[in-house]
């Protein structure tokens, strides 16, 4: 018996790290085809010619950095049986600092900044978090009425089918 379970817990560990590693290359790929794409667009938008293959290395090291840690967050490696939100909060507590350094590495930031900018960039950080939340929920109460809905003509099927049964047996 504990050989059974212990072959199940195995196969389960090994098909959450290739899920994982799926969802790591899926994340790494579109972020970085998008990033790549708008740093091109802002470059081609200021008239420059010529991209430094060194901040395009860098660019592909804060998408590698950026899809760990979302892969830790919302895969099921780490964080087992976790609510949507709780992963988001732990992701985006984990990626803001993450960010921010990349981006003073990256040179995107410059200097200490001012008290403005930093309000627009935390803002829009918590703007995100806070619309994420809310599409959250507001996705969740929609596809528990939906649940809800199913199982109800679920239940009055078989209460059909079960009435049918004993009227069929008398």
């Amino acid at each position: 018996m504990n050989e059974a379970r212990d072959k199940q817990k195995k196969e389960m560990g090994r098909a959450n790290v290739k899920s994982a590693l799926l969802m790591f290359r899926m994340v790494f790929t579109i972020a970085f085809t998008w990033l790549m794409l708008l740093v091109l667009l802002m470059a081609a938008a200021r008239g420059n010619e010529s991209l430094s293959v060194g901040f395009a290395l860098k660019l592909l090291a804060f998408c590698a950095g950026a899809s760990v840690i979302f892969c830790g967050a919302f895969s099921e490696l780490i964080l087992k049986g976790k609510s949507f939100i709780f992963r988001l909060t732990i992701f985006m507590i984990a990626f803001l600092p993450f960010e921010v350094t990349c981006f003073y590495w990256m040179g995107i930031f410059e200097g200490s900044g001012n008290a403005v900018l930093w309000l627009l960039f935390v803002g829009t950080f918590v703007l995100s978090y806070v619309i994420s939340v809310v599409l959250d929920r507001v996705v969740f109460a929609k596809r528990g009425e939906v649940y809800t809905q199913q199982l109800i003509a679920y239940q009055n099927e078989r209460r059909q089918e079960y009435e049918n049964d004993q009227q069929g047996i008398s």
